[in-house]
């Protein structure tokens, strides 16, 4: 019996009914390959979370560069860190939620839900208004939101710390209070519990921002912390709960429902927090719930999941590209790592990676599996310790994803042993079964496919 290839895991999309699919994608996402590769496609194994330094006794709830500096807030502190390491403590930030963050050429503007700040290496001006729930930047202006009403303000040209009594006015095309804001193509867009509303500078005294009349969404944000930009669109989630995009005017959705479905079980998706990276040419939106972490690649179309070990979520909490490198800060602690594809753990604890495949099934019949072979970079051992010798696990379910078999493991091979087989034998029989492979040691993971040797039983 030859060796048949069957569809490998490409996402993560655990339908309704398990029966239908119980498909994962666990810090592992696709790439593309060219027609002349040898597979069309591969599952890398997501970033590692190299050290970086660590400041204050965290969460790390903020990260933005200006100047020759990043700014972090870690617990209720500002440090200004220098591209040496070396930081200073800027000043006080109360609350303890993340935080938006904006800059113009002087200052950053930080809103954490009830104050906002406005900062540079000098100090701390806490501003006036308060409830200030999103920030952004625009022709010098700091521009933010107020929960609780339809009102933004502006600060001074490029002067972020002062904002005049006057010098608000209000997103009232319907009667809904805003969520946040953010500039996009040269516009505000300003978005809001049932809708959203694209404002542009026009210039005018005494106040310059105007609405654009054909600027106008029908699609409202619920939690003011999804919003995030990336190659020139809002990403945010709706307030269906549904995860959107939107390029101008136009709105896409993203979320498949089977996405929808695991938002709308969080026990507070409007708390989710998002941000964007980019990396070897793939475009990710990071959405972090309290127990969960999905990833949507806008490269590819494909959502995954990311965990980090013993949390049900990623430690990655807030993002920023400094340095040429990719910052993120710690959700529980004050460690700042970087995102590194050749780092195998999470700040030396383990990284689990899983594929769960589609179902293998036969309609009216059950197939007698006699091999599964799963080809992939081989030879990828470390010179000592944990990972050496490196193993792969696969378990299955033959009930749709409720239960699962025990594990059972197979070799990776040595440093060095780069045609070295990872296969399984004597698997029994289903009519419907899914495979889930898994992988925790410390090495370099690339998934090209799967292959199956088989047959029916009638």
């Amino acid at each position: 019996m030859p060796l048949t290839p069957i569809q490998f895991a490409s996402q993560s999309y655990q339908a309704r009914s398990p029966n239908v699919s119980a498909e994962r994608c666990v810090n592992l996402y696709l790439e593309a390959n060219p027609t002349s590769a040898k597979s069309p496609t591969v599952l890398y194994g997501t970033p590692g979370l190299k050290r970086w330094t660590t400041i204050g006794d965290g969460p790390v709830r903020c990260l933005i560069h200006l100047g020759a500096h990043l700014y972090v807030v870690s617990g209720s502190k500002l440090y200004a860190v220098e591209h040496d390491k070396t930081y200073e403590e800027v000043g006080n930030i109360e609350g303890a939620g993340n935080i938006h963050a904006t800059a113009n050429k002087t200052h950053i503007g930080l809103a954490t839900n009830t104050l906002a700040y406005a900062a540079n290496h000098s100090g701390v001006v806490q501003l006036p208004q308060s409830n200030l729930n999103g920030a952004t930047c625009m022709h010098g202006y700091g521009i933010f939101t107020q929960s609780g009403t339809n009102k933004f303000w502006l600060t001074g040209l490029d002067d972020m710390t002062t904002i005049d009594g006057l010098d608000y006015s209000t997103a009232d095309v319907l009667e809904d209070n805003v969520v946040g804001c953010i500039e996009d193509h040269q516009q505000l867009a300003i978005l809001k519990e049932k809708s959203t509303e694209f404002w542009y500078d026009s210039g005018a005294s005494p106040f310059p921002f105007e609405r654009d009349g054909s600027g106008f969404i029908e699609k409202g944000c619920l939690a003011h912390g999804s919003i995030a930009k990336a190659e020139r669109r809002i990403n945010f989630i709706g307030h269906d709960l549904s995860v959107y995009a939107a390029a101008g005017y136009q709105v896409q959705a993203l979320s498949t429902p089977a996405i929808h479905k695991l938002i709308s079980e969080r026990p507070d998706p409007s708390g989710a927090w998002g941000f964007c990276y980019k990396q070897e040419e793939h475009v990710f939106y990071v959405l972090n719930f309290s127990d969960l972490t999905l990833v949507y690649d806008l490269t590819t179309g494909l959502w995954h999941e990311r965990k980090s070990d013993g949390m049900g979520r990623w430690r990655a909490n807030c993002y920023s590209y400094s340095w040429d490198k990719h910052l993120v800060g710690d959700c529980v602690d004050g460690r700042i790592y970087e995102l590194d594809l050749d780092t195998y753990t999470d700040d030396g604890a383990k990284i689990l990676r899983q594929a769960v495949a589609p179902p293998v099934h036969l309609a009216g019949g059950s197939i007698a599996f006699h091999e599964l072979f799963v080809d992939l970079q081989g030879g990828v051992g470390l010179t000592t310790g944990q990972g050496s010798d490196p193993e792969a696990m696969l378990d299955w379910s033959d009930d749709g994803g409720h239960t699962w078999s025990s594990i059972r493991t197979a070799k990776l091979g040595k440093i060095g042993e780069y045609g070295y087989r990872t296969f399984w034998n004597r698997l029994g029989s289903s009519r419907q079964r899914h495979y889930r492979f898994s992988i925790s040691d410390p090495v370099k993971v690339a998934i090209l496919s799967a292959y199956v040797r088989a047959e029916s039983r009638g």
